[in-house]
């Protein structure tokens, strides 16, 4: 294909990070067309408690999990299921993702991936700002719930990790946390405030809102289904379901659906899939929150959102295309529910959804090793919307072939031979 403009970039993946990246090569000069198969913000990105948190630099596989794997092989808790023959396929992903869990793994992860998670939460509130969508973000924190003194005490190590970092937190026993919210019912033997973190009413909103600002500032955003990357003499041509265009570059940054584009190309990204699940409930009575909050022990999340109270699920291992399995959320709710009074269930049936997981709990972020021009933004598990405007940022940085703002090396894909 020739007459490709050389300043010409497709940003595949219509998510907080693909729209992230695409404002950002936008601002960089570049001639930038977002393609997503459906409207911006009603994929992963939709469905999170909405917490944008600096102490998300913390990876999920610590040590507690190997401390927790008998409680896992039942099959039945909240936190954690899955399909055995899924997991019995990706067996070495997960083993790799065990073998992270071990202590000296888990904090070298922790200390590479804090500065990442320390910058996300300005970048995020300068967008919000900007996309005039500030009003959504609440400044109260990110708050996790302890039911038993054994669960809040396990907590310690956070905290130092969390301190030693820079992250802003306050311990709080029951009667403080009676006084934050007091709309909570008094099961808690204490809590952990991260004040330095936000969360938002809607999600998808933001999401939306940011790509509204790409388009204001001249961005291209297409509706189209991806079929396949073909390199070219001077770039690519993406192939959708409405025909083919040509780009001097190409961003590979949609979520749970990357893998599958790149595997034609010859990158084998061991994806893994975290299926997870929300619905909203009314609020009744008056009975609010004024924040996001973790119950640790109940393996869920409860979050004010512009719908209602949102209950989002642990994790579900499972196939991405696979159908619903109701049944993890369904045994939170009674969880839930000892928490605090939830109305009516606003949805007919919960919200599902998969998050783009890699087995050493970091993000892709970088150039293709073999294809000079193709790029790739995805792999960021649970902290890809607190962290998809950093990541945006970060990469046309590294395309517009200028310093960045932070160090970039662990996020390489050539991590994994791509």
């Amino acid at each position: 294909m020739t007459g490709i403009a050389t300043n010409s970039v497709a940003v595949i993946g219509g998510g907080i990070v693909g729209v992230s990246c695409a404002l950002f090569l936008n601002r960089q000069g570049f001639r930038t067309t977002l393609i997503e198969k459906t409207a911006p913000g009603r994929e992963t990105s939709y469905g999170n408690a909405g917490a944008v948190s600096q102490a998300s630099f913390i990876p999920i596989n610590s040590p507690r999990i190997l401390r927790s794997l008998h409680r896992f092989a039942t099959n039945k808790t909240n936190s954690v299921r899955y399909d055995p023959a899924y997991l019995a396929r990706n067996a070495g992903w997960m083993a790799r993702f065990l073998l992270g869990a071990r202590r000296n793994s888990f904090l070298k992860a922790a200390d590479e991936m804090s500065a990442f998670a320390y910058r996300s939460r300005d970048v995020h509130l300068e967008l919000a700002r900007q996309a005039r969508v500030d009003h959504r973000f609440r400044d109260t924190g990110w708050m996790k719930l302890y039911r038993s003194q054994a669960g809040f005490d396990a907590s310690r190590e956070d905290q130092e990790l969390m301190r030693s970092h820079g992250v802003g937190y306050d311990v709080l026993g029951p009667e403080e946390l009676s006084e934050i919210e007091p709309h909570l019912k008094p099961i808690y033997a204490g809590a952990v405030l991260i004040t330095s973190a936000s969360n938002v009413d809607s999600p998808g909103g933001v999401t939306e809102a940011y790509a509204a600002l790409f388009e204001a500032e001249g961005g291209i955003i297409q509706s189209q289904q991806v079929q396949r990357i073909n390199p070219s003499g001077d770039g690519f041509t993406v192939v959708t379901d409405q025909g083919s265009a040509g780009f001097a570059q190409v961003v590979v940054a949609a979520g749970p659906w990357s893998a599958d584009l790149l595997k034609p190309l010859g990158y084998n990204i061991p994806m893994a899939y975290e299926r997870g699940y929300h619905q909203h409930f009314q609020v009744r009575d008056g009975q609010t929150l004024y924040r996001a909050c973790n119950d640790i022990e109940g393996a869920f999340s409860i979050s004010p959102m512009e719908r209602g109270i949102r209950v989002t699920s642990g994790i579900q291992f499972a196939e991405r295309d696979a159908p619903p399995d109701y049944s993890q959320i369904q045994a939170i709710f009674p969880a839930a529910e000892q928490a605090i009074s939830l109305g009516s269930a606003v949805e007919n049936q919960p919200w599902s959804g998969s998050r783009p997981s890699l087995p050493d709990t970091r993000p892709v972020i970088g150039a293709a090793a073999r294809h000079k021009g193709l790029w790739m933004a995805f792999g960021h598990g649970h902290i890809g919307f607190g962290t998809g405007p950093i990541t945006g940022k970060l990469l046309a940085q590294m395309v517009a072939e200028k310093p960045t703002d932070i160090a970039v090396d662990i996020f390489r894909p050539a991590r994994f031979g791509a």
